[in-house]
């Protein structure tokens, strides 16, 4: 569902709930830019926080994707544990003035991202350096204040970016942003980060979202599980998860035309799908390990999808 600055009261409720009952919760921001690349990557831990600081201060978030997860069964004689799913994508626009990089301008164009939409319906804020509050501070508290594990990818940006417009200014360095967060999140109420899995633990090639949720790499003893590898369980009578997504809100006639549906599903046979012989040819590269082709704008002709890397 979309949220917006029409239909936020509306969704309100429904977003609480979601919250308050789920088993875990995942987030994923879009931004306006996070800076000098180089900075933010730098190797040691005190430099990239300073260079993520000074984003997060003069960047801005244009939306946040929240997906309640919760468990409502599991099947000893199907293999199966089910959960149901809710999903929310709240566009928001920072009231005070903001850096927007080309860089990031170009990427959510190219994944559809409406600015017209985001500028005209966005739920206006002030980050916490102002003193007025929004729906989003409040929305931003019970999240922190919920003991459901938090899943991020990429998240130590996400959560600079989050703790700094909507709780609180970033504190000067690492360590007090570290014992912040321990605070927010004590050990019953872990956070996991994708990335770092995909990065350091399968040490995938790509680590960016739509790769790491797509790509076919099965690891009997991995801690990361993709969506080709739960689909070659539940073929082989092994456990697997399921994941309904609840439309009830789709129901209600002031909400229905906020609700989306994405199909996301594996193409029909896998994994015995068919694959033409020379797809390999046809991907990419830059954009298979970088999810930004440099040459796009140029006139490279290869494939710009993930569905490639379904191939094992």
């Amino acid at each position: 569902m979309e949220v917006r600055r029409c239909n936020f009261d509306a969704v309100w409720p429904y977003l609480l709930a979601s919250l308050k009952n789920a088993d875990f919760i995942s987030l994923d921001l879009e931004l306006s830019g996070l800076g000098s690349r180089l900075a933010t990557v730098a190797r040691n831990i005190e430099d990239r926080y300073t260079a993520l600081r000074e984003a997060a201060r003069t960047r801005s978030i244009l939306s946040l994707g929240l997906a309640f997860f919760k468990k409502i069964g599991k099947s000893e004689t199907k293999r199966r544990i089910k959960f149901q799913c809710q999903v929310f994508n709240i566009l928001s626009l920072c009231a005070e003035p903001f850096i927007v990089e080309p860089d990031a301008l170009e990427f959510l164009a190219r994944h559809s991202f409406d600015f017209n939409k985001l500028i005209g319906t966005g739920v206006r804020y002030y980050p916490s350096t102002a003193s007025k509050e929004s729906p989003l501070q409040s929305l931003v508290t019970e999240l922190f204040s919920c003991c459901a594990p938090l899943i991020l990818h990429n998240g130590f940006v996400d959560l600079a970016f989050l703790y700094h417009h909507f709780y609180s200014p970033l504190p000067d360095s690492f360590g007090e942003f570290c014992n912040a967060l321990a605070d927010l999140f004590p050990w019953d109420s872990p956070l996991c980060d994708t990335k770092y899995l995909a990065e350091n633990h399968t040490r995938m090639t790509a680590s960016f979202l739509e790769y790491v949720f797509r790509k076919w790499l099965f690891q009997r003893n991995s801690l990361f599980f993709s969506q080709g590898d739960n689909v070659r369980e539940a073929i082989a009578s092994r456990w697997y998860l399921t994941v309904l997504f609840d439309d009830s809100t789709s129901m209600i006639k002031t909400l229905r035309q906020a609700c989306e549906k994405v199909d996301c599903r594996l193409p029909e046979n896998f994994p015995d799908h068919v694959i033409p012989c020379d797809l390999r040819e046809q991907v990419c590269e830059q954009f298979s390990v970088g999810e930004r082709c440099l040459f796009l704008f140029k006139g490279c002709l290869k494939v710009q999808r993930s569905e490639p890397w379904l191939l094992p």
